[in-house]
């Protein structure tokens, strides 16, 4: 896994923060979702009137999801990657920019980069010594919370 950490201004942070918070496999207005008891064995059974709303609505799901599965940009869900977004301030930077950190394998990274860049403004790569100042940072947060965690369950 590779680590990367962007600098933003705060006017992109919300977007961001959709953004890396955002999976569209889970997102009920792009895939609808099938009520619980359709999917039941022997559901049409005993309500055959249902037949051809059930035929339907997992039509569009299938279209929905094949059409998600071709999407390039939908394909790049932050959400299931380890990402971080901070303030300035809380990593001892300055108080006016605010800083995304992705953990992921390189292929997602340098696709993440692209879509980044074209889809906001202020977005761009930290200098290499703000980037390993950050890494170092969130690192030793992740080491201290799992001792944390550890020392409470034993």
């Amino acid at each position: 896994m590779s680590e990367r950490v962007y600098e933003l201004s705060k006017e992109d942070f919300k977007p961001i923060n959709d953004l890396i918070n955002y999976d569209p496999y889970l997102d009920n207005s792009l895939i609808p979702s099938i009520p619980e008891q359709w999917t039941k064995d022997d559901y049409l059974t005993k309500h055959p009137e249902m037949k051809e709303q059930v035929e339907e609505l997992t039509k569009k799901r299938e279209e929905a999801l094949q059409h998600l599965k071709t999407d390039k940009d939908l394909n790049i869900i932050f959400a299931r990657e380890q990402c971080e977004l901070r303030e300035g301030a809380a990593l001892g930077l300055s108080d006016d920019n605010y800083y995304l950190y992705i953990k992921a394998t390189d292929e997602f990274l340098d696709k993440a980069d692209e879509l980044l860049k074209r889809k906001f403004k202020s977005i761009k790569r930290a200098n290499p010594e703000t980037e390993e100042k950050i890494i170092t940072k969130l690192n030793e947060e992740e080491s201290n919370a799992n001792a944390g965690v550890g020392f409470l369950f034993g």
